[in-house]
């Protein structure tokens, strides 16, 4: 440093050649260039007007910028502003310098900042942007002119890098024409160019923007052949971008079409899992997501893809990516057809088991609880399972912290409860059941709370937990949020529950009576299927009260229930359709009811009914008695049978009885024609019967 402090041109020269060959990164060095000002004479070197100087000085800067504590030092000394003027020297090596010196102080936030407001990225974007033919080559192979243009690309493709971290880093980057050109440099044989230039596009993915632009580039099928590169870093790095850009449907629709799906199901093996482990968990996350379109699940399904999957998870892998296996083993489990498959694999039992009981990571936990919920659906399955106490495995997962695992294992508890003997003794018998429900119901997370209200609608369906369910208060929480509630697991839940309630009779005509009914009507209007259907299901249950069916026929439900019957789904046409034949079979008794007892006049659609039902249902011996010629005008009172009871109707789907009572009112009689009203009542209620039968 006394020699630099000098100013004599040789002394300085000689020193600066010294310096070079010194390992500069040692601390003791280090702690001598600080306590000796030596940065700021190597940073005014960096301006001297001699070329060796200049040449020593930012060679030796470039050398100990790789340090954070240097980068630090030299960035708050100006070294930015510095670094950036020399990028428009006309010295070829000045300029690969201090390209250099950018691309070590760009690590640091305060350097890429500095860089960018000096609006140093243009120039790198320009040096970057080499001749093609160039980059089509080994540079080892190179002439030394091509090997001197083709280290700046290098340099410049690392400072771009670092710069494309932040966001308006990435944003200049793609006003300064960055697209084109990392197309070109994804071209090159070189290694460290086609990586870095992998972890820029790996940057830029995060904003919507540079994906359709780099869509316009044919970057992702680009991607999908660098996933067979020989380079395990070439091949994460791929990887990792078309993860990221899987969630855009062109651009998952491109992938798909340049065979992602086949190179994935042959890339990702035990061998790829022990050498490649970046690789593999990579792809194992895009099989996951892209899985999430159920046209692309159909295909792997169609593909064998189960047994795949299933032969992964003996393979180690990351916590994250083992979650996803046991995912996409559950959306398997959703078609009927793979119930046995999955049953029949080779220890799914246990480790279905093992996973709901003390499986580490509660993600996993509630995909097999998931898993399990699917596969009782088969009687076999259920007859072997059920042997474990699986529904009290399954309900000490609702103290778990994790929401997707409580609503897995409400969802899994749902048809479980449905085939379990004497459910609702064995609610009541689970040691804290009602209070860990309970506290469900007060859970401010939208999911456990949507989980917690549908095991809430099954346990209702009997009358003594619906009672003591009551009295605790639970009804009154999930109604207090009925009109507030805005997410759709929980509308779907809530609708469900007064489908649940609606098999009880009182509280069907109560939630009628307390003005439920147009708010599950305005849940009918929802996008989400889920809603919709839980919404047509709960007006089904309704609608078995006659006076919801008027309330409904008010509210205009019946050319809503017509437009359900149009869309493609089973479950939402059977509860439509249950919904309008209650409806339609309280205006047709209603047109009867008139006919019998009022004498008013039938339209022509009833009326055609009633001469069909008469012809068809009435035996011989009804119309004997109907024929009686005769009826005698006077009647004693006490050989007039009063009937006993009035005649009632069970209908389908409950065991509750209506009675003709409750909808229509006999219009009252003189004294001397009761005896003859009550004869002819009586055949006309006969009649009435035979039809509702």
């Amino acid at each position: 440093m006394k020699f630099l402090r000098g100013g004599d041109y040789v002394a300085t020269t000689a020193v600066l050649s010294k310096m070079i060959n010194m390992d500069l990164r040692i601390d003791q060095y280090i702690y001598a260039l600080e306590d000796a000002g030596g940065i700021q004479i190597l940073l005014n070197l960096m301006d001297a007007p001699f070329i060796a100087c200049q040449t020593s000085a930012m060679e030796i800067m470039a050398k100990i910028t790789r340090i954070p504590q240097i980068q630090q030092i030299t960035l708050s000394m100006g070294l930015g502003k510095t670094a950036t003027d020399l990028l428009m020297n006309r010295e070829q090596d000045i300029v690969t310098l201090a390209i250099k010196i950018i691309a070590n102080i760009t690590q640091e936030r305060y350097g890429r900042t500095s860089i960018r407001k000096n609006n140093a990225i243009p120039y790198l974007v320009m040096y970057a942007d080499i001749d093609r033919r160039i980059l089509y080559r080994e540079i080892g192979t190179l002439s030394d002119q091509d090997r001197e243009a083709a280290i700046p690309a290098l340099y410049c493709v690392r400072a771009m890098r670092n710069l494309s971290k932040c966001r308006k880093g990435r944003e200049a980057l793609y006003l300064a024409g960055i697209s084109g050109v990392l197309y070109d440099l994804m071209e090159s044989k070189d290694v460290p160019l086609v990586i870095n230039a992998l972890y820029i596009f790996n940057h830029c993915a995060k904003n919507e923007t540079y994906k359709n632009e780099f869509g316009h580039y044919k970057v992702h099928k680009f991607m999908i052949n660098l996933l067979s590169s020989p380079s395990s870093s070439v091949s994460s790095l791929a990887a990792h971008y078309l993860l990221s850009v899987c969630d855009n449907d062109r651009v998952l629709d491109d992938v798909i079409n340049s065979g992602l799906l086949n190179i994935l199901m042959t890339k990702a093996t035990a061998s790829a899992a022990e050498f490649v482990p970046g690789f593999y968990n990579t792809a194992i996350k895009i099989l996951y997501k892209v899985s999430r379109r159920e046209s692309i699940l159909e295909d792997l399904n169609d593909k064998n893809a189960l047994n795949f999957v299933y032969n992964l998870i003996e393979i180690p892998a990351d916590v994250e990516a083992e979650k996803y296996l046991w995912e996409l083993i559950a959306d398997f489990a959703s078609y009927p057809e793979n119930w046995l498959k999955i049953w029949k694999f080779p220890g799914i039992e246990a480790k279905l088991i093992y996973n709901v009981q003390c499986h580490m990571y509660e993600d996993v936990r509630g995909s097999a609880a998931r898993i399990i919920g699917l596969l009782v659906h088969n009687n076999e399955i259920y007859a072997k399972i059920s042997h474990n106490d699986i529904l009290v495995k399954l309900w000490s997962l609702l103290l778990v912290n994790s929401p997707y695992t409580v609503e897995s294992a409400c969802r899994a508890l749902l048809p479980i409860m449905k085939r379990t003997e004497g459910l609702p003794d064995v609610i009541r018998k689970i040691r804290s059941g009602i209070f860990i429900l309970m506290n469900l119901l007060e859970s401010r997370n939208p999911d456990i709370l949507a989980g917690g209200i549908l095991l809430l609608a099954k346990i209702v369906q009997d009358k003594l937990n619906l009672e003591v369910l009551t009295s605790m208060g639970a009804l009154d929480i999930v109604f207090s949020i009925i009109t507030t509630a805005t997410y759709p697991k929980i509308r779907a839940a809530l609708c469900y529950l007064i489908a649940s309630l609606g098999t009880h009779r009182l509280i069907n005509f109560q939630i009628g009576h307390d003005g439920y009914i147009p708010i599950v009507i305005n849940d009918l209007k929802s996008d989400d299927l889920n809603v919709k259907i839980s919404a047509a299901y709960a007006l089904w249950k309704l609608s078995e009260d006659p006076i919801n069916c008027v309330i409904l026929h008010t509210n205009g439900v019946v050319e809503m229930l017509r437009k359900c019957l149009l869309v493609d789904n089973r479950d939402l046409q059977t509860a439509a359709g249950g919904c309008l034949y209650n409806i339609r079979n309280l205006a047709f008794n209603a047109e009867v009811r008139k006919w019998i007892f009022f004498n008013e006049p039938l339209d022509s659609e009833t009326e055609t009914h009633i001469k069909k039902y008469h012809e068809r249902i009435i035996d011989y011996e009804l119309r004997k008695e109907i024929e009686v010629s005769e009826v005698p005008d006077k009647i004693e009172k006490k050989k007039i049978k009063k009937k006993k009871k009035p005649l009632r109707h069970v209908f389908e789907d409950r065991e509750e009885e209506y009675s003709i009572e409750d909808l229509a009112i006999v219009p009252k009689v003189a004294e001397k024609d009761e005896g003859k009203k009550d004869l002819w009542l009586q055949w006309g209620l006969v009649h009435v019967a035979k039809i509702w039968k």
